[in-house]
């Protein structure tokens, strides 16, 4: 009984159709992955982007590490006019330089890998808005032969009184022109850059908000204010306290180099 209602459905539909009741249904747009694409070399290029932006990120990983392997390990000694209290602070800064040093380092790879990353992300939204403007069709405007007086007139009005863009230039635009050219390495670039500095700044500030929203809820509303002031200054304060310490470790690091190289100065006549 199913199939007979089906096929009794399909023939029905069909008729409609016919009689211009229904509308004929359009054709399904292939898979944007598939070689049927309307544009077939966006999935070429977007592959073979990513794997040589990987391919670079493993290279660049070995490379560091056998170079870091290779090298000796270079330890600084203080054996002249240092105590062991100054030996400490030396060797924990060279500890935090290498430590910043591999951070940046790393952050650089990512940042490279990202580039061809975002630029496939940005080919692929401008081949899916020129698969949309496709998918509507051309506008009438397009055969002014084919189209009535009220329909000229209208396309007249809109083209001096409105500030719509001209839907058959945007339909020939989508047909013709390859999204390869609408995406440059420039543009990935600053996509790039905004995306790493406004993201986590997005982030965090809506976990702060989230977190200063719930702290908030837990403290009487007379209290709220005093503690809501208390936030920035004890932010400003450890951030104060953190870079006067570290001037002062600077500071402290020169003078020994300072004394180091004024001993050896002084001893090498007499050796």
């Amino acid at each position: 009984m199913d199939s007979l209602g089906t096929w009794l459905l399909g023939k029905l539909n069909f008729l409609r159709q016919k009689m211009g009741i229904l509308p004929e249904n359009e054709p399904s747009l292939p898979p944007p992955w598939s070689l049927e694409s309307p544009f077939q070399k966006w999935t070429i290029f977007s592959k073979l982007s990513l794997a040589v932006g990987v391919s670079c990120f493993v290279i660049c990983i070995v490379l560091h590490s056998r170079r870091l392997l290779a090298s000796p390990k270079q330890i600084v000694k203080r054996n002249l006019m240092a105590t062991q209290m100054e030996d400490f602070e030396v060797s924990e800064s060279c500890i935090l330089d290498t430590w910043l040093y591999h951070l940046a380092f790393f952050l650089l790879l990512c940042l490279c890998v990202s580039i061809p990353w975002e630029w496939v992300r940005l080919y692929q939204i401008e081949v899916a808005k020129k698969a949309t403007v496709l998918s509507e069709g051309y506008a009438r405007s397009c055969y002014q032969q084919d189209m009535s007086f009220w329909e000229t007139l209208k396309i007249w009005w809109s083209w001096n009184f409105s500030w719509d863009s001209d839907s058959c230039e945007s339909y020939y635009k989508a047909l013709m022109v390859d999204p390869l050219w609408e995406v440059t390495p420039l543009m990935a670039i600053s996509s790039v850059i905004g995306r790493f500095v406004v993201h986590p700044v997005e982030l965090f500030s809506h976990t702060f908000g989230r977190s200063l929203r719930n702290i908030m809820r837990e403290i009487p509303s007379q209290w709220q204010l005093p503690v809501f002031l208390l936030f920035p200054l004890i932010f400003i304060s450890v951030l104060i306290t953190a870079l006067t310490k570290r001037k002062n470790t600077m500071c402290h690091q020169a003078k020994v180099t300072t004394r180091s190289r004024r001993t050896k100065g002084a001893l090498m006549p007499r050796t």
